[in-house]
């Protein structure tokens, strides 16, 4: 793989994973508005399928970022080698940030998705439990 092949696919799967970041986190706060609307209205027989359908797709999605994540750290350490070894003399300005931080930004990611999808269903336990 060249240079320019592999800047390029690192920042295609950064983009991608940034598009299901906000995916997510539409998908979130159309749950937030919804339980804030109906949460105490609606029946109990239809919360499993609302909560159970919410949690899939947001599941979904935290693993479909998190094996891009991967990937694209998996790419980024290559692509770092390859500029420590000299082969990408090209790209000499990339990796400003070293593998650890860039890990650690995908670490905090993580917790921020997961923090996102327990606070979300609080909130809908929350409403659901509401007194006027």
């Amino acid at each position: 793989m060249d240079e320019f092949n592999s800047i390029y696919i690192f920042y295609e799967m950064l983009n991608n994973s940034y598009y299901l970041l906000f995916g997510y986190f539409g998908v979130a706060y159309i749950f937030l508005v919804c339980s804030y609307v109906i949460g105490e209205k609606l029946e109990s027989s239809l919360v499993p399928i609302f909560v159970g359908l919410y949690t899939v797709i947001t599941l979904t999605l935290i693993a479909v970022i998190e094996t891009i994540r991967m990937d694209c750290e998996r790419l980024y350490g290559f692509i770092l080698n390859e500029v420590e070894m000299g082969n990408f003399q090209n790209i000499a300005w990339f990796g400003s940030v070293s593998i650890e931080a860039f890990s650690v930004g995908s670490q905090m990611q993580r917790a921020l998705l997961i923090s996102a999808l327990i606070g979300s269903l609080f909130f809908f336990y929350r409403m659901r439990t509401r007194v006027r």
